[in-house]
């Protein structure tokens, strides 16, 4: 349950409508045509953009997940605030669009876009990737830490 919920708090944090303005919901209530289908901005961010992909998880991952050690080293170094800082970042881009009511999002929208979205994915997942590491690293200190307990053997 809380694995659960520390993933699903640091896929959150790396999409940028999740951090974006309470005034509209976090694009909830910036309605748009996504493909001619009425949609709205967070829904694309949470799903249209990776639907459009048409790719497994594993397809997914496998066409992202390049970095270098170093990206990794330096990404994972970085405390929470930078995470939420640049989600904020994004989101403030994103609403520079201007978007206009029921303005229609397809082709061009994934172009200008996925790179970005690709980005945060790839983010999200060393940033979780360093945070589970480190906390097996902190129950394998701690676990050491305790006395030795009386073993029975019968």
């Amino acid at each position: 349950m809380y694995l659960k919920l520390i993933i699903h708090i640091v896929g959150d944090v790396h999409q940028p409508l999740h951090v974006g303005r309470p005034e509209n919901r976090g694009g909830n209530d910036i309605k748009v045509q996504w493909f001619d289908a009425p949609s709205n901005l967070h829904s694309i961010w949470d799903e249209g953009l990776i639907g459009y992909q048409k790719l497994s998880y594993t397809e997914y991952t496998a066409a992202i997940n390049y970095t270098t050690r170093e990206q990794r080293k330096e990404w994972q170094q970085q405390p929470f605030t930078t995470w939420l800082w640049q989600s904020y970042q994004l989101a403030e881009k994103i609403y520079a669009d201007n978007l206009k009511p029921d303005q229609k999002l397809s082709y061009r929208y994934v172009y200008d876009y996925i790179d970005l979205l690709n980005d945060r994915l790839l983010k999200g997942g060393v940033h979780l990737a360093g945070l589970l590491n480190e906390f097996s690293r902190t129950i394998n200190t701690l676990e050491k830490l305790q006395a030795p307990r009386n073993k029975q053997w019968f």
